[in-house]
């Protein structure tokens, strides 16, 4: 046995692994079936063929030549049984078979032809056998008969799977792609080696050659029926034609580089056969890296980018249309359709989960949109456990398993091809199905990869959309809040610069011009100085009282609070100030303030009555006595003395009730009220000290001025004084002080040292005709109360822990710049 024999013996082992690896890979496809049948096929006609190049006895060697043309005549059958395989998925081989019956037909004909005598006359035997001398068949007529037969077709088959080539897609393209290729070698190989160069050579010493190069081009076939790693024909024949270039390269530039090495050792009469070789090594490995991305360039440019998706190119363009943060929507439109543009693909939806253990299509090129896929389907199952896409032409070339199977039909029923998932940050946040390409070509691995990262990155624009559309919920529900509140909001920021002003700010302040982005200039005074004091002292204002003076000179009571306020509560990241007309509430205390005069005036009268009653029944008495008693001057004069008091008493009465029931505008002006509490109790300092009770001053308020009316607040001070003095019968002592403890607001206090008030009198205290004196209408601390609340201030008393009462005012200092704003 010579090299040839031993080739030729390991072509047969090949052929028998190749076969029975395609069919192992998936036995219940035709397609492996149909390969594994021109496998079976070819082994047989290698096997005979060897053993008939080695035949001694010509009729034995006849026979073999006879068999070989049997088994040779069913080539083209096989051919389209696989062609037919490819486009029929879903029928088995022994439905081919059935729709091969005329093409089996003529090959019981031509098999019938080969056993005749008019194909095969007889055969030359060698006298000297050599390794490349075989036995010469002499053919008859019925030879021409078979050539045209196998021939023609060929020729059919080789149309055929043209036709279908043209129109198959994706996988089924790409198969047909290395089955078309595959026969269109065999048949030039077979017609080179065992027809052409017979007949030009007059010998058939070529036949020893034509097994070694159709087992090699059925390789190829193989692997476009059996691959999951998806390459089109184009990748293949760049990637041979690259590295191919590239071995050549590095060849050359080895031999020059040693060639040189030796040429340079030589002139310097050195003699080192390991120097060359090492340089030229060095060589190689400089530049074996730059020279593969020339070569790879160079083929890109004369074959062309066979693989229609530029990573270099996708990637950065991807990143930045996705890097604008937006909706989930805009941002599902925008990829959708720029992976429409780059794939080509017909059809492309975007599933995303809605979280109610459903998937939705939210973006899709298909009308109507594909139905929801359920999180519990086989294609959700399946994308939860896969982590690369999902290719449904690359699972078809091996045997998926039952949940496979499922999740193919529900991704052809979505009129889709190719599947990859979304991630997320604990889960899939949905999946991207991609239909078949316009083209027809296939989506390969290089493209799958690229694809895959561009879902990733989705993933990442869909995180930051969810982020973004919350946010602007939030934003919007904040707005919408802050615009409906009942109070003023203005926000003020770092730069003194307006950010927020809402509807409520805008009516107080009487404008409506916007007031986002203007100065805080823009706002009154008082605001400005709050929101300045707020920021040197870093501690909130609250319940603070101005005026804002119209145009037409009416204010308009506030109270307002400011306070900074910060994320983190280190840096000020602005100034938060919220504000309150009180113009109602001011009218609202005027009415119910005549509404409790009114409702008072039936006391009041009862009262009256009650008072002036009992002076004019005297009156009375004394007057009809005068008749009789006109001559003792005893009753004159004690008459007279009688008329004078009861007539003072009676006038007082109607003194106090005229004060309470006249309702006169206060006329405003600037009041120190610390000359008011020095001239009430300088006027009283006789009687303070007839009655012994001492006055300790202490008025220690920076600043007594504020903006009211100075007879009125007089009338209050001295209320207040002679209600101290008369709770101290005895004697005592009572303090009279000024200060400040509210921002912005001047306080007074008149503590005494008497019994205090008692606890069921607290609720009353204020109110009209209520007294707890012996004598006295009730009227002084209503009118005093109605006083303070006329010029914005509290009034209020209480007893004190060591015994005794106070009594306690607050009234809002007065800011000349409130006249201004």
């Amino acid at each position: 046995m010579n090299g040839f024999d031993w080739a030729t013996i390991g072509i047969i082992v090949f052929e028998l692994f190749l076969g029975l690896s395609v069919l192992s890979t998936n036995p219940k496809r035709a397609v492996n079936q149909s390969f594994f049948l021109l496998s079976c096929l070819t082994l047989l006609w290698v096997t005979t063929l060897q053993v008939g190049l080695h035949g001694r006895d010509s009729n034995h060697v006849e026979f073999l030549i006879r068999l070989c043309t049997v088994y040779g005549s069913f080539f083209p059958i096989a051919f389209n049984l696989i062609r037919m395989a490819i486009g029929n998925r879903d029928i088995s081989l022994w439905g081919l078979l059935r729709r091969n019956r005329y093409f089996i037909l003529l090959f019981l004909l031509m098999s019938g032809l080969a056993w005749s005598p008019v194909y095969l006359i007889g055969v030359l035997i060698p006298l000297k056998p050599t390794t490349f001398t075989i036995p010469e068949p002499i053919y008859g007529k019925g030879f021409l008969i078979w050539v045209a037969y196998f021939t023609l077709s060929i020729l059919v088959v080789f149309y055929l799977y043209a036709r279908d080539l043209y129109r198959a897609r994706g996988g089924q393209r790409l198969e047909l792609q290395f089955i078309f290729w595959g026969i269109l070698s065999f048949i030039c190989v077979s017609l080179l080696f065992e027809i052409v160069l017979p007949i030009i050579r007059g010998d058939s010493k070529s036949v020893r050659l034509g097994p070694f190069c159709v087992v090699g081009f059925q390789t190829v076939m193989a692997y476009g029926i059996v691959t999951k790693r998806m390459l089109d024909v184009g990748i293949l024949l760049r990637r041979f034609v690259g590295y191919a270039l590239l071995s050549a390269f590095l060849m050359t530039w080895y031999c020059a580089l040693w060639l040189l090495t030796d040429f340079a050792l030589g002139y310097c009469n050195m003699d080192n056969v390991i120097i060359p070789g090492l340089m030229a090594t060095l060589g190689i490995a400089f530049a074996m890296a730059p020279s593969h991305n020339v070569m790879q360039k160079f083929v890109s440019r004369v074959i062309g980018n066979w693989n229609g998706i530029d990573p270099r190119k996708v990637l950065p363009e991807t990143d930045a249309l996705l890097r604008s943060v937006s909706t989930t929507q805009d941002v599902l439109g925008k990829f959708g359709q720029y992976l429409v543009r780059v794939t080509g693909a017909d059809s492309v939806s975007v599933f995303l989960s809605d979280g109610n253990g459903r998937y939705a299509a939210y973006w899709s090129t298909l009308h109507p949109r594909p139905k929801e896929l359920e999180a519990s389907s086989s294609l959700a199952l399946v994308m939860s456990q896969y982590r690369r896409p999902f290719y449904v032409d690359a699972l078809l070339h091996a045997q998926g398993t039952v949940l496979h199977e499922a999740a193919i039909s529900e991704i052809r029923q979505r009129q889709g091809c190719l599947a990859m998932a979304i991630p997320g940050p604990k889960e899939r946040r949905g999946l991207v199905l991609l239909g078949e390409k316009l083209s027809g070509r296939i989506y390969d691995e290089d493209q799958q990869s690229v694809l895959q990262v561009m879902v990733n990155q989705l993933g990442v624009a869909l995180e930051n959309a969810a982020l973004y559309t919350a946010i602007e919920q939030s934003k919007r529900y904040v707005e919408t809040l802050v615009d409906q509140l009942l109070s003023g909001v203005i926000v003020v920021d770092e730069a003194e610069r307006i950010t927020v002003a809402n509807r409520e700010a805008l009516r107080i302040l009487r404008t409506e011009e916007c007031l986002l982005g203007q100065p805080l200039e823009r706002l009154p005074e008082c605001f400005r100085k709050a929101v300045e004091q707020v920021c040197l002292s870093g501690q909130p204002l609250r319940d603070q009282s101005a005026l804002l003076w119209e145009q037409d000179t009416h204010p308009v009571p506030i109270r307002f609070g400011c306070r900074i306020f910060s994320p983190d509560e280190v840096m000020p990241r602005g100034t938060f100030l919220i504000f309150d007309d009180l113009t109602q509430m001011k009218k609202l205390e005027e009415q119910l303030r005549r509404s409790d005069r009114l409702s008072s005036l039936g006391t009041l009268s009862a009262s009256v009555a009650h008072e002036i009653k009992n002076p004019l029944v005297a009156i009375k008495t004394f007057v009809q006595l005068v008749p009789e008693k006109r001559g003792d001057p005893e009753f004159m004069a004690r008459f007279s003395r009688l008329i004078d008091g009861e007539v003072s008493r009676i006038d007082s009465i109607v003194s106090q009730m005229l004060s309470f029931a006249r309702s006169d505008a206060p006329k405003f002006g600037e009041v120190h009220i610390h000359q008011v509490l020095d001239n009430a109790l300088l006027l009283l300092q006789h009687d303070f000290e007839k009655k012994n009770v001492r006055i300790i001053k202490k008025l220690e308020a920076p600043s007594d001025l504020v903006w009211g009316d100075r007879q009125k607040l007089e009338q209050v001070v001295l209320n207040l004084l002679f209600n101290a003095r008369e709770a101290m019968p005895d004697g005592g002592q009572m303090l009279v002080r000024t200060g400040t403890s509210q921002p912005g607001r001047l306080e007074i206090a008149f503590e005494d040292e008497g019994k205090g008030i008692k606890q069921e009198a607290m609720g009353h205290i204020f109110d009209p005709f209520y007294t707890t004196k012996e004598t006295g209408t009730g009227l002084g601390l209503s009118i005093a109360y109605g006083i303070i609340m006329e010029h914005n201030g509290t009034l209020e008393l209480k007893n004190r822990d060591g015994g005794g009462a106070t009594a306690l005012i607050q009234l809002p200092f007065y800011m000349a710049e409130t006249l201004a704003a």
